[in-house]
């Protein structure tokens, strides 16, 4: 089964860059988070959108990944239960997309745990045909985090060069 074609076309699509690029993008800028948001919702993309601003305590971050992605009642509010969830993630359309906004405001330990296991079940739903990106927003153009599921946390194509993040 093949997601993408070898052509000039599939290399300018923006999922094949951010697929291509380990699925996990950084946000700056507004309008260029915006761009690439409209693209997939209007590619058939399935979006959900957290605000990490609103997580004072883990148990409010993991209410909120319940609440947004439909986790079972279930759902044991802890590390282990959303790597089990996320496990099961359903999929529609092309693919999934996860937006975490204001992602720098959350503790970075908790930070680098919680991409690790979007980056581990990413690829293993790959392997199932099924697409998941992970665009994270933040508002420190200095923000980073040490590399996480054996993939880095990059910039997206316009703001990669530091003079792009204003």
């Amino acid at each position: 089964m093949t997601l993408f074609t070898n052509t000039p076309e599939t290399f300018a699509r923006p999922d094949f860059r951010m697929l291509r690029d380990g699925a996990f993008i950084m946000y700056l800028n507004e309008d260029v988070l915006q761009t690439d948001v409209q693209w997939l919702a209007n590619h058939d993309y399935v979006g959900y959108e957290l605000n990490c601003h609103d997580w004072k305590d883990p148990d409010q971050m993991h209410r909120d990944l319940r609440e947004t992605l439909n986790f079972p009642a279930y759902y044991g509010n802890n590390l282990d239960a959303l790597n089990d969830c996320l496990s099961e993630l359903e999929f529609a359309g092309a693919g999934t997309f996860l937006l975490f906004r204001k992602f720098d405001s959350i503790d970075k330990e908790l930070a680098h745990t919680v991409l690790d296991l979007f980056a581990h079940n990413a690829r293993e739903h790959l392997l199932f045909g099924n697409l998941l990106i992970v665009l994270v927003q933040v508002d420190e153009s200095n923000y980073q985090l040490t590399d996480f599921g054996s993939v880095s946390l990059k910039w997206n194509s316009h703001e990669w060069q530091k003079a792009g993040r204003k």
